[in-house]
């Protein structure tokens, strides 16, 4: 196969993880090439402009803002990262919208539970906040809520890990997660904001700092990883080898380990790849002729439903008058094997938003259904909290790295694509000496 170009690394990938390793890389000196086999970068966080709407593929928010991963991210690059942040928020608990400020402290005070209940949920909440996470990743949750909790309680908490995990099982969510989250929750000044402008700002920003020095290259599928004597050489393209000292595949750890051939990682390393469950869900995305609600974000209870209108807060994301709503049902991989049992779920889901903004329904502009077999790469479940993750170091091979929302790294959905890179990249520049 004719080699192509020499680069001294590939990244293999261009959604947040790609992007943001490959632009740590170039700011450090690397010649880097990323290779993305769609026509745009992005990946799970693409977007596209609909009749003066900028829409996102489903909701990607940043926990803790200035203080998250993201923002540290853009540090590291000597870049700030623009930030917008709600401020408004209303939780739908039986039939009735009650207002919160983003703070899980203060969504256990708020109307939701009984005044009875308040300090009961607080001091349980504060309580796992102050546990130690290594102590937890394989309890479930639900072990760690008092039994006195009564059924409002129990699915607030649930509604939070939901909200704040995107895995509201209290059975199967690891209580470390959980605990890791309220523990830097307490912490941060801000719970969630969003890349003004959505997620154009990441793509076109890391792009352009990749292309500074090296190259990104869309709509190009590598075949392969190419090992010689356990060392790396490149990647295989459908046009050609790229040869490369290091490889990053920024992927999610299941197609990792497939473009790797058999025999080649370490058994524990491929397994670990292999076995990698996401989170999964529907979203619905509605493009409005006016406002229907003063609302920043919205989430329900039962069933849960994380929602956002916002254009309410980054004015980018809507034409004038006008207003963008989105909403995502959280549901159990194993939900797409029944076909009727989804399509349930998707009305299901259009009928509650439709209960919880009752002017929603007559305003709809336009309307954007999709089904997501994966959100977020790893659910936060007691089987793979991030310590049970595969590595940044792909065992068996020498400079194979990984990154992106999959690997074992601390963080909560798409922000551990940002931590994977933040870590990824010393260990690949130590590696190039």
């Amino acid at each position: 196969m004719p080699a192509l170009d020499s680069f001294d690394v590939v990244v293999v990938g261009g959604g947040w993880g790609g992007l943001a390793t490959g632009a740590l890389l170039a700011h450090r000196g690397a010649r880097v090439l990323l290779l993305e086999s769609r026509g745009a970068c992005g990946g799970r966080a693409s977007y596209q402009e609909r009749d003066g709407f900028l829409l996102d593929y489903g909701i990607h928010a940043h926990r803790f803002g200035k203080a998250g991963e993201a923002a540290a991210l853009y540090e590291a690059l000597g870049e700030k990262l623009d930030l917008v942040t709600p401020r408004r928020g209303t939780v739908f608990h039986r039939g009735k919208h009650h207002a919160v400020r983003h703070k899980p402290y203060q969504v256990a005070l708020s109307g939701v539970v009984s005044t009875r209940e308040k300090a009961a949920l607080a001091s349980a909440l504060r309580g796992l906040a102050a546990r130690d996470p290594a102590k937890l990743w394989d309890v479930p949750l639900a072990r760690m809520i008092p039994l006195s909790a009564g059924a409002d309680s129990r699915r607030l908490i649930s509604a939070l890990s939901g909200f704040g995990l995107i895995s509201e099982d209290l059975n199967t969510t690891s209580a470390g997660e959980f605990a890791a989250f309220l523990r830097k929750a307490a912490r941060s000044r801000f719970l969630i904001s969003f890349p003004r402008g959505g997620c154009h700002q990441h793509v076109r920003r890391l792009s352009a700092l990749i292309a500074r020095s090296g190259e990104v290259r869309t709509g190009t599928r590598v075949r392969g990883v190419t090992v010689e004597s356990g060392v790396v050489g490149g990647v295989d393209c459908a046009d050609g080898r790229v040869s490369a000292g290091v490889v990053v595949l920024a992927l999610p750890a299941p197609a990792a380990a497939r473009l790797v051939g058999e025999g080649v990682l370490a058994d524990s390393s491929r397994e670990k790849m292999s076995k990698i469950v996401p989170t999964a869900g529907l979203t619905w995305e509605v493009g409005l002729a006016r406002p229907v609600s003063e609302a920043d974000t919205a989430f329900c209870t039962d069933p849960l439903i994380i929602g956002a209108f916002p254009s309410n807060f980054d004015h980018l994301l809507a034409p004038p008058g006008k207003q963008l709503a989105t909403f995502c049902m959280p549901l159990p991989l194993s939900a797409f094997d029944d076909p009727d049992g989804l399509r349930r779920e998707a009305s299901a889901l259009r009928r509650k938003a439709f209960h919880m903004f009752g002017r929603l329904e007559e305003n709809i502009l336009w309307e954007r259904a999709m089904k997501l077999p994966m959100i977020d790469g790893a659910v936060p479940s007691v089987s793979q909290p991030w310590p049970a993750r595969p590595g940044l170091v792909a065992d068996g091979v020498e400079g194979l790295f990984l990154a992106g929302d999959t690997v074992g790294v601390p963080g909560q959905g798409g922000d551990v694509a940002f931590r994977s890179a933040l870590e990824c990249a010393p260990l690949v520049m130590d590696y190039l000496g």
